[in-house]
């Protein structure tokens, strides 16, 4: 069995699981702080229990089959009983320049990792739910295919336009690959010069840049879930998403 079957394998027996249940020997240590639940569980899936180091290069988490590895977590929409993706699916920082270079987004260093990507999806739950407590519900290996390759493309070529021209990027302008701010806060909108130092990024057309992320929107990464798992998209009271029955391990 080569690698990434491992890996696959590896993944599927955490779903109907939580954290504790995968990992019983896990010390838990972590500061009491709701903001950090995002790393906090990322890091108990990559370092805990596939082993990796933790890192932020451009190259994949699972260097020898080249894939990368994105934990993330979906909501419950009590009014209308549907779960959906809580949040945008964070990519990879974006580099102004690199963007500027390659007119393929299948060409840019930091992006063209993500043509395959295995996915964690956990239920986010609010406190007193515990990081650990998270139940895993699906996990799955996405590549784009030559469907979602373009969509990709599409958004890539509006957000590398404006970058050339030296036009602010916004995640209004696209609809499938957003791109978010990626920093602490302390940037300045109407001022940039006066904003904090890690709130900036290297601009070749711009004297400065607000630091920014390539990212899935929200309800494209539901499209991606309901399309890994073969449902229809559920459409309620103006919302999306998927009932807990189309979910075949969540207990």
């Amino acid at each position: 069995m080569n690698s990434e079957k491992l890996y696959l394998e590896k993944a599927r027996k955490l779903e109907g699981k939580t954290i504790e249940e995968a990992l019983p020997n896990l010390i838990i240590n972590y500061p009491d702080n709701r903001r950090i639940t995002k790393s906090v569980f990322a890091n108990y899936i990559e370092q805990d229990y596939f082993k990796l180091d933790l890192n932020s290069y451009s190259r994949p988490d699972f260097e020898d089959v080249s894939m990368e590895l994105k934990t993330t977590g979906i909501h419950y929409i009590n009014s209308r009983n549907i779960y959906n993706a809580k949040e945008r699916l964070v990519l990879t920082m974006i580099n102004y320049s690199d963007v500027i270079k390659n007119k393929l987004w299948t060409d840019n260093i930091h992006l063209k990792k993500i043509n395959k990507i295995l996915f964690i999806i956990y239920l986010y739950e609010k406190s007193p739910v515990k990081f650990e407590e998270f139940q895993i519900v699906h996990t799955f290996k996405w590549e784009p295919s030559k469907k979602y390759s373009d969509l990709i493309q599409r958004d890539y070529s509006i957000i590398r336009n404006k970058i050339i021209h030296g036009q602010i990027i916004s995640e209004r302008d696209t609809d499938f690959l957003g791109n978010c701010p990626k920093h602490g806060g302390g940037y300045n909108k109407l001022h940039p010069s006066l904003s904090k130092s890690g709130a900036l990024a290297k601009h070749p057309k711009l004297q400065f840049a607000e630091r920014r992320a390539f990212c899935i929107k929200q309800r494209a990464f539901d499209q991606i879930i309901a399309d890994s798992l073969d449902r229809p998209l559920r459409r309620e009271k103006g919302s999306i998403g998927l009932l807990r029955e189309d979910y075949p391990n969540f207990k």
